[in-house]
């Protein structure tokens, strides 16, 4: 008898979608979201533009690190403006 390699019991051979990537809950707050946007599109951000969202966004120094992380993990450089 054949084994159904790779395809669900109704015989599709539709490979189910991945799931997205779960962003730790710093990154989902609204301001690290349009943040994450923004270094997206330009390619980078400022320690500045990082230090603004931060603050408005009310997250502890040890939430920030999380966020400079994920940052670096989307491949957005962050430049010292200081």
């Amino acid at each position: 008898m054949p084994r159904n390699l790779g395809r669900s019991r109704e015989g599709s051979d539709e490979i189910p979608p991945m799931s997205p990537t779960v962003l730790p809950r710093e990154a989902q707050v609204d301001e690290v979201k349009k943040l994450i946007t923004r270094g997206k599109e330009i390619g980078f951000l400022t320690t500045e533009d990082v230090t603004v969202a931060i603050q408005a966004a009310e997250l502890a120094p040890e939430q920030a690190e999380t966020v400079l992380q994920v940052l670096n993990d989307e491949g957005i450089e962050v430049l010292d403006t200081g």
